[in-house]
């Protein structure tokens, strides 16, 4: 990449990768693409406000992976730690839209 900017791609293209990523039903997102000059392109990608739900990765990526939460702050994404999960669930609560966490079975984890 670099200040060459991204190769063409489809649509269709960058709607795989980021449901890859967020899944079918992840958060609401769209893209711009915004012409600089005849040899340069910018994409923007749009994401709705946040909802009150946390959306898990859906799958590994370039820093991303699986299974994790992370958190959109100023210029930056980071994976959440156990004290951050517990604020926005707690920030999420207080105000009334507190996120369902969803009961999994999984055969490697059995109720004793």
């Amino acid at each position: 990449m670099g200040s060459d900017g991204i190769p063409p791609f489809e649509a269709k293209d960058l709607e795989h990768e980021v449901v890859k990523i967020i899944g079918v039903d992840g958060p609401g997102w769209d893209f711009e693409h915004i012409r600089i000059d005849e040899n340069r392109d910018v994409i923007a990608i749009i994401a709705a406000p946040p909802s009150g739900r946390i959306y898990p990765s859906m799958a590994d990526g370039v820093d991303l992976y699986t299974g994790d939460v992370y958190l959109r702050g100023d210029g930056k994404t980071a994976k959440t730690t156990g004290p951050d999960l517990q604020t926005v669930l707690a920030r999420l609560a207080a105000a009334g839209t507190a996120s369902t966490l969803i009961e999994a079975e999984h055969p490697d984890l059995q109720r004793k």
